[in-house]
């Protein structure tokens, strides 16, 4: 099927993995937001060792992890108060380049990014970017390396967000 029903089935598809990704096994009213794009997943962990945990995966999959940024710390620095919120910004160029092959404007969401931050609750949360969503977005066509992608960063922050000891 194509045309409008068709990207309407498939944002549905979309929605529902990334908010059952929030979701979980938690009760109702306990995920957060979930914005269009973005894939959560609730962590086990505080912010730092979420990311910590994150990027020493990545780096063991060979995938370059770019930058850290610490969005609290820079928040302290300029005198403002904000949550524990922290960034990891990182990529494979033979991946992220296929989407970008397809339309160059994607460039402006590569490479990836996750984020971990801490609600008002005091539960901590890890998303990431979803690489299809990204490739939608720019109107890049049919990328299958961006499906593969999704599923493996869905892997890497499920197991980075996973108990110790559990993957």
């Amino acid at each position: 099927m194509t045309g409008p029903r068709a990207r309407k089935g498939w944002r549905a598809a979309a929605a529902g993995l990334a908010f059952g990704l929030a979701a979980g096994p938690m009760t109702a009213g306990e995920a957060p937001p979930v914005p269009e794009g973005v894939i959560v997943v609730r962590s086990h962990h505080d912010v730092a060792t979420t990311l910590d945990r994150l990027e020493r995966i990545l780096e063991a999959k060979g995938i370059t992890v770019a930058l850290r940024w610490d969005h609290a710390a820079r928040a302290r620095g300029a005198g403002l108060a904000l949550r524990p919120t922290a960034l990891l910004v990182f990529g494979n160029p033979r991946l992220g380049t296929r989407i970008m092959q397809g339309a160059q404007t994607a460039g402006i969401d590569m490479p990836l990014r996750a984020l971990a931050w801490e609600d008002a609750e005091g539960r901590v949360w890890l998303g990431v970017t979803d690489p299809v969503w990204i490739a939608r977005r720019h109107g890049a066509g049919e990328v299958p390396v961006a499906a593969r992608m999704r599923a493996a960063v869905t892997g890497f922050i499920r197991e980075a967000a996973a108990p110790a000891g559990r993957r």
